[in-house]
């Protein structure tokens, strides 16, 4: 099967071909998601699959293999930086953002899996340390922002609850305050602000720990974040937080549907803001 057969499914709106087994266009599938070839990856394995399970092409038991087969790929060689073993782990991390959503709305998945899977992203998404967002010539690896998508799904499911969203949203603001040296640039400051708000929109997210989540951010280790900008990871790390608090602050305030207590959300995310860069603001 060359590049064409597969662009040729797409284009005939994802339809099996005649003569072709929906298991074995699968395995072909699952190999091409770690491929160095953007068109491969990006426009054949993910939006291929994608429609396949959005379909209902896939039972229960077939989608419980391709998670199983997807959550093996979020360990091979993690850990790794600036190597081309982040694209099989960022795009196993869609398709299982993929299978989440169809659980949303087919209630196919019991909820013992679905927290297994969530100890399991969280995991790796800690563990991840390839950063990257677009790579010159082999496309988005984005794992950042592909987990922050799943996040999202998750964050949607009924199985999760509310300690599953403080898990969620705890682990977010642990890897964007991390310091690590890289700078997000491919807008995954909106894409994680975007898994927060739909933990929010769940209701289940007590003021209390909201407001105990944001105090971290004001501070670097408990210094002035302007004690840290002499130093190319912490002037990262600062942009790092100060975007992700805009981004979330202005979700809030824009979105066509904001969390209940938006309001009050948005009042605690702006002093948040000051409070990180006072010194700027008490400006005459």
């Amino acid at each position: 099967m060359n590049k064409s057969f597969w662009l040729d499914v797409s284009s005939n709106n994802y339809k099996i071909p005649h003569g072709s087994r929906l298991e074995g266009l699968t395995n072909k599938l699952k190999g091409y998601l770690g491929s160095t070839d953007p068109t491969l990856r990006d426009e054949v394995a993910y939006p291929i699959l994608s429609m396949w399970i959005e379909r209902g092409l896939y039972d229960v038991h077939k989608l419980r293999e391709l998670i199983g087969d997807m959550k093996a790929n979020l360990t091979d060689r993690l850990g790794e930086n600036y190597t081309d073993t982040v694209f099989l782990r960022s795009f196993s991390i869609l398709i299982l953002m993929e299978i989440i959503e169809y659980d949303n709305k087919q209630e196919v998945l019991k909820r013992a899996e679905l927290e297994w899977l969530l100890d399991d992203v969280l995991s790796y998404f800690e563990k991840e340390r390839d950063l990257r967002g677009y790579v010159p010539d082999k496309g988005w690896a984005h794992a950042i922002a592909h987990t922050a998508d799943l996040f999202g799904a998750l964050a949607g499911n009924r199985h999760i609850g509310r300690k599953g969203l403080e898990r969620i949203v705890s682990a977010i603001a642990d890897k964007v305050s991390v310091a690590s040296g890289h700078t997000y640039l491919a807008a995954e400051d909106e894409r994680l602000a975007y898994a927060v708000i739909r933990a929010l929109r769940c209701g289940l997210i007590e003021n209390v720990f909201f407001e105990k989540w944001l105090n971290p951010f004001a501070m670097h280790h408990g210094d002035d974040w302007v004690e840290h900008l002499s130093s190319a990871t912490g002037a990262s790390t600062y942009v790092n937080v100060k975007g992700f608090l805009r981004s979330l602050y202005f979700q809030i305030l824009l979105s066509n549907n904001p969390p209940a207590d938006a309001d009050e959300y948005a009042s605690m995310i702006k002093e948040t803001i000051y409070n990180m860069d006072a010194v700027y603001y008490k400006l005459p």
